[in-house]
């Protein structure tokens, strides 16, 4: 058995005996605690740890879903155990240098419509030249996705309608968004929805990707409950 069996029986309801068995990912930390109990030392990152653990491999495929270029990330500030980072997103951090805990959010370059427009919407044009790689590298990819010896499943990458906008704007002012300003938040998630259409359909049409599955992600919950409400995620999204 293959690690494509399982999704090609899944996806026209065949009979299976089990699902398919993938890894979120780990903490650096993680691993290297793993290491002390047995995890073989050349394991030196999450993407090596399918075999040890048992996972079915899945790789990621397609053009860039996001922001294009990102934002140039620069240390402000060393505190010792944390620094002041302005990160690719555009938003200020403290983040640890040494435990991988989620940072903490100091300030957000995007707060209404007018930082959207000058800063995050030109990052987001489809046609952007550095969506489909040029180099040699994009060639390498593609060689591998579309190999008829493919022997692993594959899962194209669309992106996130509300979880990248709350780590744009942070929670708070998101939040406030979808109340003071909705017809801002749509046009951010018809953006997004338009975004990765046209990537999907570039590399699905134009470069004859067959992938088993698409990858699409949200945040929008907590213990308590949705941080949106169902009717916005109705409506919206």
């Amino acid at each position: 058995e293959t690690d494509r069996e399982p999704y090609n029986d899944i996806r026209p309801y065949r009979p299976v005996d089990r699902g398919p068995s993938r890894d979120f990912g780990f903490w650096e930390e993680t691993l290297r605690v793993c290491k002390q109990y047995g995890l073989p030392q050349s394991d030196a990152s999450a993407s090596s740890t399918d075999d040890f653990f048992g996972m079915d491999r899945t790789r990621l495929c397609g053009g860039s879903v996001d922001l294009c270029p990102f934002f140039e990330e620069e240390v402000l500030e060393d505190k010792g155990e944390t620094e002041i980072v302005r990160d690719r997103d555009g938003v200020l951090l403290e983040r640890g240098k040494i435990m991988g805990a989620i940072p903490k959010h100091l300030d957000h370059l995007l707060k209404d419509r007018q930082s959207w427009e000058e800063h995050y919407k030109p990052r987001m044009r489809p046609d952007h030249p550095d969506r489909f790689r040029s180099d040699g590298g994009w060639k390498t990819w593609l060689d591998a996705w579309t190999s008829p010896e493919r022997d692993y499943p594959i899962s194209i990458y669309a992106g996130s309608l509300y979880g990248r906008q709350r780590d744009w704007f942070g929670l708070q002012r998101i939040s406030e968004i979808i109340y003071d300003d909705p017809k801002l938040f749509e046009e951010i998630v018809e953006t997004w929805a338009d975004l990765a259409i046209t990537v999907v359909e570039k590399v699905c049409g134009e470069y004859g990707v067959r992938p088993e599955s698409a990858n699409l992600w949200e945040d929008m919950c907590y213990n308590g409950g949705p941080l949106i409400s169902p009717r916005t995620f109705e409506q919206v999204l």
